[in-house]
């Protein structure tokens, strides 16, 4: 991804950037889950819940991990 299509960021810029937006995915989608509060929107949460929310073998927490080189 860094060659192709961020050709001015570092791997490691990369890698942090979408950690941080996993983990606010994984914020936004607990507290929406919960009921009797307004819901928390988010411009990249429906693309996200796309690839992370629907799949019940992925665990997002696994991603976010720095010590995995994925």
């Amino acid at each position: 991804m860094s060659v192709k299509v961020l050709k001015n960021k570092e791997a490691n810029a990369i890698k942090s950037k979408l950690a941080r937006m996993i983990k606010y995915y994984d914020e936004i989608k607990a507290y929406n889950e919960r009921s009797g509060i307004k819901r928390k929107d988010w411009d990249w949460y429906e693309k996200m819940d796309a690839i992370f929310g629907t799949r019940k073998n992925i665990a997002t927490s696994f991603i976010v991990n720095r010590s995995t080189d994925i």
